[in-house]
């Protein structure tokens, strides 16, 4: 029980971190401002990689929550 209670925390901890990411902050940009800053490549690459962390980052939360770690 106590572990599960830890990994509660841990969740939280993540998933804290992830809603404090920069990469939501292009979701509340207009339609033109989030093209205008995405149309270079290097933008649209770090974008990229933005959304690669939250993946990875959502599915260690989704580890966690199951209780699969070992």
């Amino acid at each position: 029980m106590k572990e599960r209670v830890e990994d509660l925390g841990r969740l939280r901890e993540k998933l804290d971190h992830l809603i404090d990411s920069e990469i939501f902050e292009s979701i509340n940009m207009h339609d033109e401002v989030f093209i205008e800053k995405f149309k270079d490549e290097d933008q649209i690459d770090t974008l990229r990689l933005q959304l690669k962390f939250v993946e990875e980052q959502l599915y260690d939360c989704y580890v966690i929550a199951r209780g699969d770690e070992e």
